[in-house]
């Protein structure tokens, strides 16, 4: 009886192996496809409770500002290793479609613990912006700024139900660590909004010696791009207003939710 080679079956086994590699090598891609960061969106609400206080000779602009969440997935910001008074390491964290989350290093964000008055806690530098531009084009008045520069973030405010969007999630962040921390974390929740009242500390701007005129009061969450989310179209919202500086008085004369 003649004898046959076993050659042929392994060549066509290790072709059925090729060809189930490539498969389970294509699945996987389109597993990887599949998986997508869960951004979130922050929107600044129109500003409210624009007010004027005259306090131990000075004037000040008060206001409210509140920034929403209403993304598909939290906003998320990690700092640890603390030295002195400053987070050596602030990174996002960004939710996946995989219940997972992937961090992003931002080195140029600044978290660092804020002592005075009543906060005694935790502030991420720069998250919200606040500027007075002056509109009068005669005789325009250099740009002014809040002095609030530092923010901790988190859930103080729920969405009303119509605003709420339907991945809409229950409170998560409540805090922003203490003195003693060695990691803190912050953030807004979808559905969620970060409330910062007309009367907190440093919540206002100068304007003591302010020209009359016209001026628009910009309020921009994330100005610099640093977080990363679904879309910057609703970061800024901003109100017209006259003022008369030997009134001391404002009228809104005009708001929007868009760029400044």
């Amino acid at each position: 009886m003649p004898m046959t080679s076993a050659r042929p079956s392994v060549v066509a086994l290790a072709a059925l192996l090729a060809v189930a590699s490539v498969l389970m090598a294509g699945g996987a891609a389109v597993d990887a496809a599949r998986v997508k960061d869960l951004l979130p969106d922050l929107q600044m609400a129109p500003i409210y409770g624009v007010q004027l206080q005259s306090k131990n000779g000075d004037l000040r602009l008060r206001f409210g500002t509140l920034v929403n969440n209403i993304g598909d997935g939290p906003v998320i910001v990690r700092g640890s290793g603390p030295v002195g008074s400053k987070m050596t390491r602030v990174v996002q964290r960004i939710r996946r479609t995989t219940g997972r989350a992937r961090g992003v290093l931002q080195p140029q964000a600044t978290m660092y613990f804020e002592s005075v008055g009543v906060h005694g806690h935790w502030h991420l530098r720069d998250f919200v912006t606040m500027r007075l531009i002056s509109l009068s084009t005669a005789n325009p008045s250099p740009d002014r700024v809040s002095t609030k520069i530092g923010f901790c973030f988190y859930d103080t405010t729920r969405l009303a139900p119509d605003d709420r969007p339907p991945n809409s999630a229950r409170r998560t962040f409540t805090g922003c660590g203490h003195a003693d921390s060695t990691r803190v974390r912050m953030g807004i929740s979808v559905g969620w909004g970060d409330a910062y009242e007309p009367s907190y500390q440093f919540q206002a701007i100068d304007v003591s010696r302010l020209k009359s005129g016209l001026y628009r009061l910009c309020s921009t969450v994330n100005p610099q791009r640093l977080w990363l989310e679904k879309s910057a179209a609703n970061n800024s919202s901003w109100v017209d207003l006259r003022f008369n500086a030997a009134r001391k008085t404002i009228e809104i004369v005009g708001s929007e939710t868009s760029p400044c």
